[in-house]
């Protein structure tokens, strides 16, 4: 219709604007996936942009080769590559990446769909305003300007989710438990059934440049763009709610974890109160008889001037029976340990239990006794509601022994148990069988603590007895001061 010229060539032309878009598309995957991924592999922002530009090399290989499988499947190797690509560069935490590599793939696939629905709906504005009888270089000039408009859209829509999924998920920095993950993975099944019903929609450009050659009848090309409206909300109500719900899911999981820090905060101030408590009024009974020595010491030379060797022995063994009672029974290098040491060694006599202790406070590797206090308080208490269980055959008991090696302490626990231990696979720690809110928050709350020093608590059961190692690492911010 227009001559043997390039511009006529309208299948060359629908070539040349398709490989270009999709150039477009990859190119801005990779760099938005790159951008998503920097937070969880450590923000190390070399390896973000090799997964970057790896994951843009895949989808533009797959963009122009095709994988000749179900639509379904194709989804489900685009999102195992990106799991791959992130899992390859860190390998911590795998099921927060599959949950990375589900999102970024759901947000870029909605994007682009999203974008050919609009490409819809902006078609119904140019059937208005695009006379027929245009020549080839206009109606090719308008084509690419679609195309820029398209690439521009999905970028800005890309970019969006992104950056809105990056700022809530990145504050969540821990591993995601099977079950959420499970739970996450629902509402991205339903949006994907969604996508898959609308894909075919894609190279509604392509279809409606081919077109002008053949067809001049404004009523049949308005067909391609038949009730675009509707699947344009539809698709901005999908993209607007995984970003809400991500949104919530990560915000109720943030309140949560808020409470239980709060929770323990509150346990550990209550608990070094009551140590505090104790040692005022152990330096309080130090001071009084510090204060009563003269008259103690004007008494025993009374009884000696007068011949009374044996009530001035006897005197003077009082005397030291008192001020053993006043001073903790064991002595740890730091008071605040030597104050829990010697309170739960006089719970455990009242309650019947053995109790042995070795514990040492290494007082230059730069720990905060605050935390130390919380490990061992809560250690304890999981410890004695253990032994207080025990049935009459067996003998209750608790060993608590601690070990420095070079940059490493090593606190470890052991107390009699009777049952089977239940532990849970995901996080290491003993499952709690107890309906009491709050209860089970002691190990978690350890847990949390050594990972602070970048160590980490194990638990295992031998026999009838369980035993609870709490590794940690010297404070390094410490030991360069």
């Amino acid at each position: 219709m227009y001559g043997s010229d390039w511009l006529n060539n309208t299948k060359l032309v629908v070539d040349i604007g398709n490989h270009a878009l999709f150039l477009a598309y990859s190119l801005l995957m990779g760099f938005f996936f790159g951008r998503l991924a920097c937070s969880f592999l450590n923000d190390n922002r070399r390896k973000a942009g090799v997964s970057g530009i790896i994951y843009a090399a895949f989808m533009l290989y797959n963009t122009w080769f095709p994988f000749d499988l179900p639509r379904g499947v194709g989804s489900v190797i685009r999102i195992v590559a990106g799991f791959v690509i992130l899992y390859l560069l860190d390998r911590t935490r795998p099921r927060q990446k599959i949950f990375v590599s589900i999102l970024f793939y759901t947000i870029a696939t909605l994007c682009m769909q999203l974008n050919a629905e609009q490409g819809m709906y902006m078609n119904d504005i140019i059937f208005d305003v695009l006379p027929f009888n245009t020549t080839p270089e206009r109606t090719v000039i308008l084509y690419f300007v679609c195309i820029l408009e398209d690439a521009v859209f999905y970028g800005i829509s890309i970019g969006v989710g992104v950056f809105l999924s990056k700022k809530n998920i990145c504050q969540f920095d821990e591993e995601i438990s099977a079950r959420d993950l499970l739970f996450l993975a629902l509402p991205f099944l339903i949006v994907f059934a969604q996508i898959w019903v609308y894909s075919d929609n894609y190279d509604l450009y392509a279809k409606y440049f081919t077109l002008l050659d053949d067809i001049g009848d404004k009523e049949t090309l308005q067909k391609l763009s038949y009730n675009s409206m509707p699947r344009l909300v539809n698709m901005l109500l999908s993209y607007v709610f995984i970003l809400a719900f991500v949104w919530c899911f990560f915000d109720i999981k943030r309140i949560s974890r808020e409470n239980v820090n709060a929770a323990i905060l509150s346990e550990q101030t209550a608990a070094l109160q009551s140590h505090v408590k104790k040692m005022d009024e152990m330096y309080g009974e130090i001071r009084s008889i510090r204060h009563d020595m003269n008259h103690h010491m004007e008494v025993m030379s009374s009884l000696l001037d007068e011949g009374k060797g044996d009530e001035a022995r006897e005197y003077l063994s009082s005397m030291q029976e008192f001020v053993k009672d006043v001073k903790p029974a064991f002595s740890t290098g730091n008071p605040v340990t030597d104050i829990i040491i010697s309170e739960r060694a006089d719970e455990a006599e009242k309650e019947g239990i053995d109790f042995e202790s070795s514990f040492s406070y290494p007082s230059d590797f730069g720990f905060d006794i605050f935390d130390i206090s919380g490990i061992l308080g809560n250690a304890f208490s999981n410890a004695f509601a253990a032994c207080k269980n025990i049935s009459d055959d067996l003998t209750p008991y608790i060993r608590v022994t601690s070990v420095t090696k070079k940059n490493f302490y090593l606190i470890e626990m052991v107390n009699s148990y009777e049952g089977i231990l239940s532990i849970d696979s995901e996080t290491g720690l003993p499952v709690s069988k107890s309906p009491e809110v709050g209860h089970g928050i002691g190990m978690t709350n350890m847990q949390k603590l050594a990972r602070k020093y970048n160590g980490d608590v194990t638990v295992k059961q031998s026999g009838y007895e369980v035993i609870v190692s709490i590794l940690l690492q010297r404070n390094r911010d410490h030991s360069l001061q």
